[in-house]
């Protein structure tokens, strides 16, 4: 699934998928693609505001923050 963003969002993303892979286009988040199966990824967007945990979970397909 897709997550479209505006920029000056402030949040702690804590992402996973079973099966697929997790993309970005945020370079403060950590994606680790390399799980057997699927991936995570973690990071905070505008850190000094941070406000929010945004958690995304999916058992089956890939993720994309944007």
């Amino acid at each position: 699934f897709y997550v479209t963003l505006p920029p000056q969002s402030s949040f702690h993303l804590d992402a996973v998928t079973a099966t697929g892979a997790i993309h970005t286009t945020h370079s403060s988040i950590q994606v680790n693609n390399g799980t057997p199966f699927g991936g995570k990824a973690h990071g905070d967007m505008n850190e000094n505001t941070l406000a929010v945990l945004l958690s995304l979970r999916t058992n089956t397909g890939s993720i994309t923050l944007q």
